[in-house]
């Protein structure tokens, strides 16, 4: 079973945008079996809140439903994952700092390491102000995604 875990800041926006697109992909490849992705904040703040109200507008146009709620990391993810995705460079850094085994920092990516469109740039949260902020960042997490699916379950 491959486990990745999604991780942003407050993990009401990308991580759990992230997760939601992840497993649709699974889930229409048939292969709920093989593997399934969930997602994480690197706060405590944000524990238990559902996801922005404008992102799970956009994930709905492509019939992807986020229903997840806020949880904050905890260390024993570097041994429940095999995957730990950060969404920019920053935490990719902060994940890697909260273990001191070279093995479990090994685990830890940037979401963008796999994608076609955005190699390792970061999904910063969007501007609300903006005009296509949302939209544009949606884009980059199904970009991120598919490249991440098909070096995990397609390779």
């Amino acid at each position: 079973m491959i486990a990745l875990l999604f991780v942003c800041f407050a993990n009401v926006c990308r991580s759990p945008a992230l997760m939601g697109y992840m497993n649709h992909l699974i889930e229409n490849s048939g292969m709920q079996e093989k593997g399934y992705a969930d997602s994480c904040s690197l706060s405590p703040f944000f524990s238990g809140m559902p996801p922005n109200k404008k992102i799970v507008e956009i994930a709905s146009r492509d019939l992807i439903y986020l229903n997840h709620r806020s949880k904050p990391f905890e260390s024993n993810f570097f041994e429940t994952y095999d995957a730990l995705f950060g969404v920019t460079h920053e935490i990719v850094e902060r994940l890697q700092a909260k273990s001191p085994e070279v093995k479990k920092r090994l685990k830890v990516h940037h979401v963008c390491t796999f994608s076609q469109n955005y190699p390792n740039v970061d999904i910063d949260y969007p501007n609300a102000e903006e005009l296509g902020g949302f939209e544009h960042i949606w884009a980059m997490i199904k970009d991120a995604s598919t490249g991440i699916f098909n070096h995990f379950f397609n390779s």
